[in-house]
C-alpha cells in the first residue's frame, strides 16, 4: 500500500509497505526511514490521506532483480568468454571467463570500446581497422559472423588465438 499525507513538518510521507517509508521534504530531497506500523488505524490529523496497492509492481520489481541475478550466475558459470557490446562497440557486460582471458577485471572493461582495447591488431601485427572487423560487421549487416583466424590482445600486450561468433541481439 502507498500512503501519503500533508503536514506542517513534512510535505509528503510515502509508505511503500508496513516497514519502509520515504519522506520528501520541502527541498524535494528524499530521506529514507524505517518504521513499523502497529495496528490498522493511523491518525493523520488534518492531512490528506490516500492509499493504493503496489503489490503487483513490487512483485514485478523483485522478479526483475531475480532475473538479473540468474542471468549473472549463468554468464559467470560459463567456461567460454561472453561479452555484450552496444552499437558503438562499448562493453555492456563481460563474464568472468572473458575478463580472465583478456587479463582484466570485468569492471575495467565496462563502458570501454572493445575494438580499441583487445581487437585492434591483426595476427601479423598490422593494424586492424574497425571497418574490417567481423564483430562490427554484425552491427552493420545484422548477420552472424564466425571467425577462427584472428587474435585478441590481453591487457599485458600479448595476444592469443581465438575462435568467436559475433551475433546481433535484437530487442
Amino acid at each position: 500500500m502507498i500512503f501519503w499525507f500533508a503536514d506542517a513538518a513534512l510535505d509528503w510521507l510515502y509508505f511503500y509497505n508496513t516497514s519502509y517509508a520515504e519522506i520528501v521534504t520541502g527541498t524535494g530531497a528524499p530521506q529514507e526511514i524505517f518504521m513499523r506500523v502497529v495496528g490498522a488505524v493511523m491518525l493523520v490529523g488534518f492531512g490528506l490521506f490516500m492509499a493504493r496497492n503496489l503489490t503487483k509492481r513490487k512483485q514485478a520489481e523483485e522478479s526483475l532483480v531475480r532475473l538479473g541475478q540468474q542471468t549473472e550466475l549463468i554468464l559467470n558459470s560459463a567456461g567460454e568468454g561472453i561479452l555484450g557490446l552496444d552499437l558503438q562497440g562499448n562493453h555492456t557486460f563481460v563474464n568472468l571467463a572473458a575478463a580472465k582471458m583478456l587479463g582484466y577485471e570485468a569492471e575495467e572493461l565496462l563502458g570501454y570500446t572493445s575494438h580499441a582495447t583487445w581487437h585492434h591488431t591483426k595476427p601479423d601485427g598490422s593494424p586492424y581497422p574497425k571497418e574490417e572487423c567481423k564483430i562490427y560487421a554484425a552491427y552493420r549487416d545484422g548477420m552472424v559472423h564466425s571467425v577462427s583466424t584472428e587474435v585478441f590482445w590481453r591487457k599485458d600486450g600479448t595476444s592469443f588465438p581465438v575462435e568467436y561468433k559475433s551475433t546481433p541481439i535484437y530487442d
